[in-house]
């Protein structure tokens, strides 16, 4: 009986440091992403702030530039919050099926 009981105690100490490890790394995969957002923010806002303080204004012919590195910066941005987000959903899901 005694056995049994410190068996089951070492099963829910392996549990608890599982949970664990998951929890961090999913605090770690967040701040991540929330890292990854704020830098795409400030990106953003140096283009923005770059073409708005520029004392040539922009014809159409030179909208391109702008339009294509915000874009750029896009795409890679969010290939790479779907990359976490794929991180995520594999530490995630299966401790919640468990």
């Amino acid at each position: 009986m005694e056995e049994q009981k410190q068996k089951q105690e070492e099963k829910v100490d392996e549990m608890r440091r599982i949970v664990e490890k998951q929890g961090d790394r999913i605090q770690s995969l967040q701040s991540n992403a929330f890292q990854l957002a704020n830098f795409y923010f400030v990106f953003q806002g140096v283009v923005l702030a770059a073409i708005s303080d520029s004392p040539i204004s922009l014809t159409c012919s030179q909208r391109w530039f702008p339009f294509t590195l915000s874009f750029l910066a896009g795409m890679i941005n969010l290939v790479a919050m779907f990359r976490i987000g794929l991180k995520y959903k594999k530490n995630f899901v299966p401790a919640i099926s468990e």
